[in-house]
This record gives structure tokens, C-alpha cells and sequence, in this order.
């Protein structure tokens, strides 16, 4: 399935979703690569605060405590329907579940990327309304990948792809981010080509 651009004549918005993490300084910029033409919107689980954690398990229990999964897909809900015009939702672990569950209510015109959204796993059977990328990573100590990857491949909206690399592989706060993924992904974007992702695989 072609994964086509909007009409350059449209006036597009970005919502980018954060992972447990929240917003950084590298989510922000990432951010910035995907929304070349206006300002991203972020949404992240503690409404803009930067926050510093030890380790992934400390910012597992911060976002169990005070957002949760609901909580952030509401918050994705709501920023896109602060927005006119056409909307691409971009997410990344638990706010590519967000966005995943968003998809499947709100229609485009918009795209979806979902980064290594490993909680799509609960939501197996959602039928995304809008063109909808799945970038999974290579494999999950918690599921298998592989098996999930062919269960969503094939239907309508939703394009599938596993890459070589970990979860968090776009994160540097991750122990399995990923400098060399991270800077193939700008590129692509960089040269304009967001809408084939395969060229960052």
C-alpha cells in the first residue's frame, strides 16, 4: 500500500505523542523533523513539564501514577481536536498506543506513525480511519513481534514495518536507542521523503 503524502497545497499540523519519558529536549527536536512546515504539537504524559528519571523504571512508575495509557489517548483526543486542518499523528512506545487507538476513531485527511508501539498489542483488532504506518523494532521481551506484525499487515490503512533495532531505538534516554537510526530518520525526513519510511529502514 503507497503511504502518500497530503496535497502540498494543504496546511498540515503534527501532533507528535512522548513516550513514558515525556517531553525532552531530542523529542522536541525529533519532533521538529516530522513538522517541517509549522510548529509541532507535543502531547506528553505530564502536560509539558520536563522531567529527569533515573532509569526507564522510574519513568514506567511515573507515568502509571499520574497518566496512564487512557489518560494520554485522551490527551491526544483532545489535541487533535484543538486543530483545523489536516492533522499526522506521530507517536512513539506507549504514544504510538495513544495514536494507534486514536486512529482507529478520527479519520483523516492525516497520516499515523507509530514507533515501536508495543501496547498496539492490547488493541489488535482497531481499524484505523487514517493511513497508518507501524514501525516495529526487531523484537519485544514481551511478545512476539513477528506473530503481531503479520496479524496487522495487509489490512486496510495500515502498513507494517520491523526494523533492525530495539525498543526506544529513537531515544536517547533509552538503552536501546540508537544514534545511527536516529540519524538516518532525520535524513529521510530532512530530504522530504516522510512518506516512505522504508528509505529510513
Amino acid at each position: 500500500m503507497p503511504f502518500h503524502e497530503p496535497p502540498k497545497a494543504a496546511t498540515k499540523s503534527v501532533v507528535v505523542v512522548a513516550d513514558i519519558f515525556g517531553r525532552t529536549p531530542h523529542l522536541e527536536e525529533c519532533a521538529s523533523w516530522f513538522a517541517r512546515d509549522a510548529a509541532p504539537l507535543i502531547v506528553d504524559p505530564y502536560c509539558g513539564s520536563l522531567r529527569s528519571f533515573a532509569d526507564e523504571a522510574e519513568a514506567h512508575a511515573a507515568f502509571q501514577a499520574e497518566c496512564g495509557l487512557e489518560r494520554l489517548t485522551d490527551l491526544v483526543r483532545e489535541a487533535v481536536a484543538g486543530v483545523a486542518g489536516p492533522v499526522d499523528l506521530v507517536g512513539f512506545s506507549v504514544g504510538a498506543a495513544a495514536v494507534w487507538r486514536v486512529a482507529a476513531e478520527i479519520p483523516g485527511p492525516g497520516r499515523a506513525v507509530c514507533f515501536y508501539g508495543s501496547r498496539i498489542r492490547d488493541y489488535p483488532d482497531l481499524a484505523p480511519r487514517r493511513e497508518t504506518l507501524l514501525v516495529f523494532p526487531r523484537s519485544e521481551p514481551s511478545f512476539d513481534v513477528r506473530a503481531l506484525a503479520r496479524s496487522l499487515r495487509g489490512r486496510p490503512n495500515v502498513r507494517v514495518l520491523r526494523t533492525l533495532w530495539l525498543h526506544g531505538f529513537l531515544n536517547p534516554l533509552s538503552v536501546n536507542f540508537s544514534p545511527r537510526a536516529s540519524a538516518r530518520l532525520r535524513k529521510v525526513l530532512e530530504r522530504g521523503e516522510a512518506g516512505s519510511l522504508s528509505a529510513f529502514l
